[in-house]
């Protein structure tokens, strides 16, 4: 009896652990989806993020190098050139071909760069020069609008997003146009430069969108215009203007995911130019990274339900009597051979506990594939900051001992791009064995008695590994150390690069973030310059500092001494510039940027009175700079050019300009002695102040200008005194006095007679 009440007991509660294994499975479903949009969101914010910053960092590029093409000599000359000169036969124009060729070819960015000749109507690129109008040479002329709306409202450069290219076959794409009008500072356009962007921009920003779904990359313009999608699809569905739609409703500090029709749409918004960017992502492609929790419920519900079946069978004798009799009935067509019922039923038994084993040992298996999953879910949001979201998981992980040491550092592999391996066009396989081999150095632990643990996580861009150590003062060093080694076995097995930059230590797992971030500003910081390295964050702190003091005051000072012409106090503010950056112990890269910064103030001084730099310096002031080696080299070349120069122009800007007011002031005076003339009438004419008019006059001619006023006046009364017969009232008033008595006190003090007196004196020759 007690067995029989046993094997009942067993029955039951294998009937009612089936609802919480399904309410456990829901759960788990539930918090799996979750968990995984969660991560679409995360994600497409650091795809989005690459994607700006990418897209930005083209256009600024394409700007800067716009305006070094304006510099060129050549591009100068041919835009100099006057209407009476055919284009196409300026020897200079075959130059300006060539350079716009070299610079297409170089960059991998631009389809196609356009040289426009305002007054002939005629365009230069690297092949052709035609008529802009002519049609069978040159099909791409919608932006030729563009430059007639620049030119009406004054503007110097813009972009233009999209743009319709079309080729000389016919086939026409939407791009970005950038047009930058010539001169730089014009007062009538003579040119532009005209820069395509490729029409695959866009795809070459993204190597792969989250959780590898077939997504779709969208910008749309300020104005609410979509300039690019990738993949390049016509939308006939009507999702493209469902997105549009919800990408309008943004704004620059609305950074979000939400669910729009059958997509998942993260949405971003540039606070430079204001575009929005987004990333539709399928809505049940998360689903399908826990689908396996809901089959592998199911199916242990399932065979729960068969358990208590067979449980009940040999447990409740009512119903194993119903069973019995069912099978004796059905038992008259078996061979008299045949094994037995109660035989049958314990096969059939140990078949079912077989196939439930099978099934437990499946879903295990299951469960530790997608354990680990969530564990490489939950690395990646510890070191992003997002690891509040996932504090469930987080506890069960910590139950895990992931790290039981105290310490905790980032280090950030990324692949060199330099040499000739064969893991230039495979990144992805590259950073997986690099975090292997990261994995594999806790092997050697036993050799060095150093104890850490290191757990990697791999990113679109770099390998990352989390070394965990103790909090003894002599380890500090290891993470460094650990880079070291991991550099030199990557290097020996790989036959590749990598620079390593490591973060500084941090004391819990909910800091990661920052050590991540410590590592990823060590790498950036020497992106340009870096090369087989280790980057210590701690050893790029001072250099982040130094970034920050650029001598601005010295930079300012030495612009006054320039538009003074004080060339004694430009040099010694050229010193105390190259004594601000000795002080700060810049680098020899930093201290070349510096200076550069300095040259491009000193060329923007000389464009206020010169919008051609080169009737200046004679030469292109940024290929001589390029040219020197060292931080004496760029010191001595600033002090003798373009610093010489410039004060010579500025001395002939001086008195070419000192001339011009004085003879101009002179020649209105002439024409306006008769009538009320005063120093500041005539300065407010001139555009100057009344003060700097009447120093310039005393200077240039040697009496004031009330002085030299009263002269033309008296001179011009004495001629009337002596060769008219007019009154002293009409005399008066010709020369531009408002009485008589006025012009006798003037005659009087200037003359010592009255002007009767002076004509009496004229009319009698015994006078004389």
């Amino acid at each position: 009896m007690r067995i029989r009440a046993s094997s009942k007991w067993v029955t039951h509660t294998l009937l009612l652990s089936i609802v919480p294994v399904m309410l456990f499975g829901a759960f788990i479903y539930l918090m799996g989806s979750r968990i995984v949009q969660d991560e679409i969101h995360r994600s497409s914010m650091e795809s989005l993020s690459q994607v700006r910053h990418q897209v930005e960092s083209d256009m600024v590029n394409i700007e800067q190098m716009t305006n070094q093409i304006a510099l060129q000599s050549d591009m100068i000359a041919v835009m100099n050139v006057q209407n009476e000169t055919t284009l196409g036969a300026f020897p200079r124009t075959n130059a300006v071909r060539n350079l716009l060729s070299q610079i297409k070819n170089v960059t991998d960015t631009i389809h196609s760069i356009y040289f426009y000749h305002i007054g002939q109507q005629i365009v230069v690129s690297h092949d052709i020069v035609s008529d802009v109008h002519e049609r069978r040479t040159f099909k791409d002329s919608s932006w030729l609008d563009n430059v007639d709306s620049m030119i009406a409202s004054r503007r110097t450069r813009t972009w233009v997003s999209p743009r319709e290219m079309v080729s000389l076959n016919g086939e026409a794409t939407f791009t970005l146009t950038h047009i930058r009008l010539l001169p730089m500072l014009y007062k009538e356009p003579k040119a532009a430069i005209v820069v395509n962007m490729k029409p695959d921009f866009l795809q070459r920003t993204i190597s792969r969108f989250p959780l590898n779904a077939h997504g779709k990359l969208l910008v749309m313009n300020e104005e609410g215009r979509l300039i690019a999608q990738f993949p390049d699809e016509n939308g006939k569905d009507g999702s493209n203007e469902t997105f549009l739609r919800e990408m309008s409703l943004s704004s620059q500090e609305d950074v979000r995911t939400v669910r729009v029709g059958k997509h998942f749409l993260s949405v971003l918004q540039s606070e430079k130019n204001g575009w929005t960017y987004a990333i539709a992502v399928p809505a049940n492609v998360p689903r399908q990274q826990v689908e396996g929790f809901k089959r592998m419920i199911v199916a242990i519900s399932t065979l729960l339900c068969l358990l208590a079946v067979y449980s009940a069978y040999f447990t409740h004798s009512k119903f194993q009597r119903s069973i019995r009799s069912i099978l004796d009935r059905l038992s008259s067509a078996r061979p008299a051979g045949q094994t037995q019922l109660q035989g049958d039923g314990i096969a059939v038994m140990e078949e079912g506990i077989n196939r439930l084993l099978s099934t437990v040992q499946e879903g295990q298996s299951k469960r530790d594939l997608h354990l680990s999953l969530l564990r490489s879910y939950y690395l990646q949001a510890l070191i992003h900051g997002n690891a509040v979201d996932m504090s469930r998981l987080a506890n069960e992980l910590d139950r895990s001992e992931m790290f039981p040491l105290g310490k905790l550092c980032v280090m950030i592999a990324q692949m060199d791009e330099s040499g000739h391996s064969a893991f230039l066009k495979d990144r992805e396989l590259f950073l997986f064995a690099v975090s292997n081999i990261g994995i594999e150095l806790n092997k050697l632990q036993e050799q060095d008695g150093a104890t850490f643990r290191i757990e990697t996580v791999i990113t679109d861009r770099h390998a990352v590994l989390i070394v965990n150590y103790d909090q003894d003062p002599e380890a500090s060093k290891l993470p460094v150390t650990l880079a070291d080694r991991l550099r030199s076995v990557v290097k020996q097995i790989l036959k590749h690069t990598v620079t390593i930059g490591v973060g500084t230590g941090v004391d819990s797992a909910h800091n990661l973030a920052y050590s991540y971030r410590d590592a990823l500003q060590a790498l950036q910081m020497n992106m340009a310059s870096a090369y087989d390295e280790v980057l210590p964050y701690a050893n790029m702190t001072l250099v982040a500092q130094k970034l920050v003091h650029y001598p601005a005051a010295e930079e300012q000072e030495l612009l006054n001494a320039l538009r003074s012409r004080n060339g004694a106090l430009a040099e010694r503010s050229l010193k105390a510039f190259r004594e601000e950056l000795d002080g700060e112990h810049a680098s020899l890269q930093m201290t070349k940027t510096f200076y550069l910064q300095l040259l491009v103030a000193v060329v923007r001084f000389v464009q206020e009175y010169e919008e051609d730099p080169a009737a200046v310096f004679g030469d292109n002031p940024y290929e001589s700079f390029f040219r020197m080696q060292s931080v004496s080299q760029i010191d001595n070349w600033f002090r003798v050019w373009p610093l010489r120069p410039i004060l010579a122009y500025m001395d002939a800007v001086k008195r070419r300009n000192t001339d011009t007011i004085v003879r101009q002031t002179v020649e209105l005076i002439h024409e306006r002695y008769a009538s009320d003339l005063s120093l500041q009438l005539a300065a407010d004419n001139m555009g100057i102040s009344a003060s700097y008019l009447s120093k310039l006059f005393k200077e240039e001619l040697g009496e004031t200008f009330i002085d030299y006023v009263t002269r033309i006046r008296l001179e011009k009364a004495q001629n009337m005194l002596v060769e008219t017969e007019l009154t002293m009232q009409q005399i008066a008033e010709a020369i531009g006095y408002t009485s008589v008595q006025q012009m006798f006190r003037v005659f009087k003090k200037k003359l010592g007679m009255t002007p009767g007196e002076y004509r009496e004196s004229a009319a009698d020759p015994k006078s004389e």
